[in-house]
């Protein structure tokens, strides 16, 4: 991972003057509102002024280094303008209607760059599917489908079919023919878009022509709507039917395969705290207690890392073990796996680790960054919003972190992931500082 500067000292003070930058500008009574101090009690609603700006504690506490204002979990940025009365001091009910305003506004907006569906469409052992819509207008949508081949094996041809409403119709896609028929369609990729290689996908975009019921201009609502491209966009949204009944036919390249059976020991303890999570390869599968799975397909003579979960819950670490984390597949022979669970209690001491990302000089509509920190034990994923920071708190003291990015492509544009540190050990009484900024890869 490449990183920004590994010798940025990211002192508490430079820290606080990146947190700064995030607020609004105070408002009229910011020069009588009271100055921030250390080691000094603060009620709910209580209002300071710190680096020229106000907050409003939303929450209890005695202050600390730990929880100057900035910090979202003891304090809200007053905004001028929110929702308060002009001069008077913002109470916990106003903050709140201005975090309720804000939810409203965000889940208003119009997709019109990027969505992101987080489950596929469809999925097997061996592929996962996603359609995103990415674009709509009047007299139809554009919507971007991926074929992601998660298998050991190339993907050397493959078909996709699904349903459509009948007044639908695909428009004519570059390098794929479409055959429709009423509401079934039909995708096969040509000679160049058939292979897909283990671990890659392949996308491509695909035009819907459709007749919406669109207000017209005549229609009071409409005229009395500053914005009307945007609530003509929603109401299409609120009109497109996802496709369904999906199936996806696969040719998979001649190779000799294997195959691994995976069984699960009764555990010591309540079987109900967590089902466990076994990879091999790039499959991924749960197993209940007493149970076993047969992961197929494997490629023969090659080596495979067996990565079994460890679970961190209520100050006890469940940790499998098993007589070793590679085995070696065999076309003629069926290898057998046994894992069991065995608890520990460990030091609860834990602490935690302030991740900032920068404002990005592209547009930040395009993704939204998840940062995940990784230990031998754990793993804590969290999307933060550009130009904010967030805690990864309970994080155990004394262990190491990998700081884990991934760089994002979108549209044949890369965006590069730069950090600050590639791991973070843990200090119980020490916060940790971690500053993440993405670039546009030239």
């Amino acid at each position: 991972m490449n990183v920004i500067n590994r010798t940025i000292g990211l002192s508490l003070v430079v820290c606080m003057l990146f947190m700064g930058a995030i607020g609004s500008v105070a408002t009229s009574f910011a020069d009588s509102a009271p100055k921030w101090y250390l080691n000094k009690e603060y009620d709910e609603g209580d209002f300071v002024k710190f680096r020229g700006k106000i907050f409003v504690a939303i929450k209890e506490h005695d202050s600390d280094q730990s929880n100057f204002p900035g910090n979202e979990v003891y304090w809200q940025t007053y905004k001028k303008g929110a929702g308060y009365k002009k001069d008077e001091i913002p109470t916990i009910k106003d903050v709140e209607k201005d975090k309720i305003k804000e939810a409203d506004k965000e889940n208003e907006k119009v997709i019109d760059k990027e969505t992101y569906k987080l489950e596929p469409v469809l999925e097997n052992e061996n592929v996962y599917v996603y359609y995103n819509v990415k674009t709509v207008g009047t007299d139809g949508y554009t919507a971007e489908i991926t074929v992601y081949n998660k298998s050991e094996l190339e993907v050397t041809d493959w078909t996709l079919t699904f349903t459509y409403n009948d007044d639908e119709e695909i428009k004519d896609i570059k390098y794929y023919d479409i055959d429709q028929d009423d509401e079934l369609v039909k995708i096969t990729p040509e000679e160049s878009k058939k292979s897909i290689l283990p671990s890659k996908k392949i996308s491509f975009k695909v035009n819907i022509e459709a007749a919406y019921n669109v207000p017209t201009a005549d229609d009071k609502e409409i005229e009395e709507d500053k914005e009307v491209e945007e609530l003509i966009k929603k109401i299409i949204l609120d009109q497109i039917v996802d496709p369904d009944n999906y199936e996806l036919n696969i040719t998979t390249s001649n190779v000799e395969t294997g195959a691994v059976l995976v069984k699960i020991d009764e555990p010591t303890f309540d079987k109900n705290i967590f089902i466990p999570e076994i990879k091999i390869g790039n499959v991924e599968k749960s197993i209940d207690w007493e149970s076993e799975s047969l992961y197929t397909d494997l490629i023969a003579n090659k080596e495979y890392l067996i990565y079994a979960e460890s679970y961190k819950i209520d100050g006890i670490l469940y940790e499998p073990v098993l007589e070793s984390n590679k085995i070696k597949v065999e076309s003629d022979e069926l290898e057998i796996i046994t894992i069991a669970y065995k608890k520990t209690n460990i030091d609860e001491k834990t602490g935690r680790v302030l991740v900032y990302v920068f404002k990005p000089e592209f547009e930040t509509d395009v993704f939204l960054p998840e940062i995940t920190l990784e230990s031998d034990y754990e793993d804590v994923s969290k999307d933060i919003n550009w130009g904010e920071y967030v805690y990864f708190e309970d994080l155990i003291a004394e262990d190491i972190y990998d700081v884990l990015l991934e760089d994002i492509v979108v549209d044949d544009i890369t965006y590069k992931a730069y950090s600050s540190l590639d791991t973070v050990k843990i200090n119980e009484k020490k916060i940790n500082y971690v500053m993440i900024k993405y670039l546009i890869q030239e």
